[in-house]
């Protein structure tokens, strides 16, 4: 079961401010340096967090590391709310092809190109945008559910393998323009493209 007071350790990348300014707040906070943990290997702040039961604040990470902190968390989380004046939301799905690859539990909100993406209950839990509630509910859902989370992670991971690699999304361009090239001449595509 979920604790229900939410300890922090923030890493090295996040400036000591925000430690600050969460225990002012009576917030329960670490930090990277007061640990001694500086300038160690990126899976040493995150075994200390995890063994501690913290919730890792890592600010901007190196693209090198970015996997290492994916991995130390059991679910990874995209909220995104409508475009101001209902322009339609854009948003590169990269960050989603990187979830579902991990094979966690994603939560995300229930907009445009993310819910084209995930699927509720299959491949994520999707939130109405913006609602904190929901999306605190559905966190606090998985958390406290780990066959969720790994059935979840497991479909994710399956779906971006079948559909969303970079095999498959270049297949997919060659196949568009391989029919706005050729379809007025009626030439077939070659093999294996649609």
């Amino acid at each position: 079961r979920m604790p229900r007071t939410i300890r922090f350790h923030l890493d090295e990348h996040c400036p000591t401010a925000l430690a600050e300014g969460l225990r002012r707040c009576g917030i329960d906070a670490t930090t990277t340096p007061e640990a001694g943990l500086s300038g160690a290997e990126d899976t040493e702040p995150v075994a200390f967090a995890r063994s501690q039961g913290r919730v890792i604040f890592t600010g901007a990470v190196p693209h090198q590391s970015v996997r290492a902190y994916l991995d130390a968390a059991d679910i990874l989380v995209s909220p995104h709310v409508p475009m101001p004046g209902g322009i339609p939301f854009f948003g590169s799905p990269t960050k989603l092809f990187e979830y579902m690859a991990m094979g966690k539990a994603i939560v995300a909100s229930n907009l445009d190109q993310l819910a084209q993406v995930l699927q509720h209950n299959r491949t994520a839990w999707l939130v109405e945008p913006g609602n904190t509630k929901e999306l605190t509910s559905a966190i606090t859902l998985l958390a406290e559910d780990p066959e969720l989370r790994e059935r979840l992670g497991r479909a994710a991971r399956a779906t971006a393998v079948e559909k969303h690699s970079w095999r498959q999304n270049a297949k997919s361009v060659l196949a568009r323009i391989w029919a706005d090239t050729y379809t007025a001449q009626a030439t077939p595509a070659p093999q294996g493209y649609p």
